[in-house]
Formats: C-alpha cells, structure tokens, sequence
C-alpha cells in the first residue's frame, strides 16, 4: 500500500540512473518496520518546467511524496522522511548533482476510505 511519487525535472537523470534512484528509494522505505517491500509501489513523474525559489540558481529539483496508512507516530514519519531525503541527496551526489532541492513530503491516508 505505501506509495512513493519522486516528481523530478524530465532532464535530471538518464533514464538508467531514474530507475536506480528509484529502487534506492523503495529500498530504502523497505528499511521502516511497519512497511512491507511487497506492498510498496514507486513510481517517477517528470516535471517538463519547474522554477525554484528567485531562479538565481540551478532549477533542479526532486520532490518525494510518501502515502502512508495512517497509524505512524509523527516520529516515525519524520525518521521515514529524512531516511528517503538522505538516500536521495548521496544518490545524487554520487552522479555529480550537487545542486538539486530535495524535498520530502508525508501523506497519511486514511484507511476508510482507500482501497487497496
């Protein structure tokens, strides 16, 4: 059931390094206790134009959007977060973008009303 969405500029990564960073991710979430790797689902969604902050500096950005069930302390939500946000900066990092926004966001669904 847990969702990740990584919305990205379309020409931030070669389509081999997309899909990398992806399992990365999923792996990653894989890693939090109450989430099973069998029910996780990833996927990417390519921004064509994206602007940030005064446009001064490079528009490269990469947003990731978890949904999880509701029942997660906030701590855990956070650790899930900054986990995902971390695995996706040096994954970067290690393909030479340095100047890249990364952002995470935690989405509780509600379980009365998401079918799974």
């Amino acid at each position: 059931m847990p969702h990740i969405i990584a919305e990205l500029n379309a020409s931030l990564l070669p389509a081999s390094s997309e899909q990398e960073l992806l399992n990365a991710l999923h792996l990653e979430l894989a890693k939090e206790p109450s989430v099973a790797l069998d029910r996780i689902k990833t996927r990417s969604v390519h921004l064509p134009h994206v602007i940030v902050g005064d446009d001064t500096k490079a528009d490269k950005m990469l947003h990731i959007i978890v949904k999880l069930l509701k029942g997660r302390t906030v701590e855990t939500r956070k650790t899930v977060g900054l986990a995902l946000q971390k695995t996706a900066q040096d994954f970067l990092i290690g393909k030479s973008i340095t100047e890249c926004y990364v952002t995470v966001e935690i989405i509780e669904l509600d379980p009365e009303t998401y079918a799974a």
